[in-house]
């Protein structure tokens, strides 16, 4: 049986914790990347990375204007951070990823943060308002 988007969250959040717990702050976002690469293979996830979300403008499809850090198991939008704060444009960027795509949920997850449950943010695709994060 396929876990529901919020399972699938805390499965995700509970692997990038890990990762996290490993390695610390103060890497490259691209060095996060690889490592959750490592973990999603190994705990039997589907995920893809770098991808080109195509963007509707008015009459249009722009194929490769835009792209998502990774979408795991064809639902859920992940993009990872290593910054002070995130961004609103950021989280603006991920609410019309989820619109446009048909996600019902991403995460932001900044690992430059030093305790990185503090440094994930969930963006409902409703109502494009941060969820409450899961507890590890």
């Amino acid at each position: 049986m396929s876990k529901n988007e919020n399972e699938l969250a805390h499965t995700v959040i509970g692997l990038a914790i890990e990762v996290h717990r490993i390695l610390g702050p103060g890497f490259h976002k691209a060095v996060y990347k690889e490592c959750l690469k490592h973990e999603f293979s190994e705990s039997g996830l589907k995920a893809s990375f770098d991808i080109h979300v195509p963007i509707a403008y008015k009459d249009k499809t722009i194929e490769s204007a835009h792209y998502i850090d990774c979408i795991v198991e064809d639902r859920l939008l992940l993009k990872f951070e290593t910054v002070e704060q995130i961004p609103e444009v950021t989280v603006n960027a991920i609410v019309k990823t989820l619109r446009q795509g048909q996600f019902k949920l991403g995460l932001i997850i900044n690992f430059h943060s030093p305790l990185l449950k503090n440094g994930i943010r969930r963006i409902n695709n409703r109502t494009g308002e941060n969820e409450a994060n899961d507890s590890h």
